[in-house]
């Protein structure tokens, strides 16, 4: 054991799942699908609710997305908990493993140490404090990592959107030679673009 494993005790944590962290990484990746469907059926609601406003009344247009939502909840469901067992597997195997080698290096310490140490506190080492574990692998990795991700995915995917409505909106207002409603800023770079795209033009037709 080198020294930065001994005195950083993450680093003994990683040591101990590292052989399994191909069930880790597929316990992240379906909790990653469960959260994603998960959000499915409000972006359904969203929909109906636009429909429903605008005044269709197709009620198999509703069924439809009504059945897009229970199946999602149902695959979140199915994901999430193939995902807690998948994540519970390997810590159990960790918590395992950890436990034969406290007990094997037990073996190996001064028998005056087993004799002075109350059997508490040998106890306390090898069951409660590993149980602890049991929180940060078996359900901070997947269920963090799924709740993070997810979100942040879905805010970039937004803001692409929004910045891509905002371009064509903008390209419009120049090609009809609009400019109310927009700043002088945005003018300026909307008529700038375009004119860099008209001599780009000229240039690829002239050569």
């Amino acid at each position: 054991m080198n020294q930065s494993q001994g005195g950083n005790p993450f680093g003994r944590l990683v040591e101990f799942a590292r052989p399994h962290k191909t069930s880790y990484i597929v316990s992240v990746v379906l909790a990653v699908l469960g959260v994603a469907f998960g959000i499915v059926p409000y972006f359904a609601t969203a929909r109906m609710t636009i429909e429903l406003l605008s005044g269709n009344r197709d009620l198999s247009f509703y069924m439809v997305w009504c059945l897009i939502s229970g199946g999602c909840f149902v695959l979140k469901a199915i994901l999430m908990g193939i995902s807690t067992r998948a994540s519970h597997e390997a810590t159990f195997e960790v918590l395992s493993e950890a436990r034969r080698k406290i007990a094997s290096k037990l073996t190996r310490v001064p028998m005056g140490y087993i004799l002075n140490t109350p059997s508490g506190q040998l106890k306390n080492g090898m069951v409660e404090r590993i149980e602890q574990l049991e929180v940060p692998l078996a359900h901070v990795i997947p269920e963090m990592t799924s709740n993070l991700l997810v979100p942040i995915a879905i805010i970039v995917y937004l803001f692409i959107l929004v910045s891509i409505a905002d371009y064509h909106s903008c390209w419009n207002d120049v090609l009809h030679g609009n400019d109310e409603g927009i700043s002088q800023e945005v003018w300026g770079s909307c008529k700038s673009r375009k004119s860099h795209e008209r001599n780009n033009g000229r240039i690829h037709r002239r050569y």
